[in-house]
């Protein structure tokens, strides 16, 4: 029972902050197109794989690196062009 009371408010603090993405998200796909917002939503993903290598030092394989360069260069284009 002390694990679980030890951990209660990081598993309260993780599931407020997942449905309150969730949320955000779909008010974000009311306003505009779905294609669009799912696109850049996708960037998140090049975003974790940055932060992994700059705070974590992780190491990733060179088709890793195109895929963070190319999903980059999307979600650019696609808010350039929005």
């Amino acid at each position: 029972h002390k694990r679980v009371n030890l951990y209660t408010p990081i598993i309260i603090g993780a599931v407020i902050a997942d449905t309150s993405a969730w949320i955000f998200y779909a008010f974000s796909t009311h306003g505009m197109e779905v294609a669009l917002a799912v696109s850049i939503s996708e960037g998140s993903i090049a975003l974790a794989a940055f932060l992994g290598i700059y705070f974590n030092g992780e190491k990733l394989k060179s088709h890793q690196h195109a895929g963070i360069l190319v999903t980059s260069a999307a979600v650019l284009w696609l808010a350039r062009i929005s």
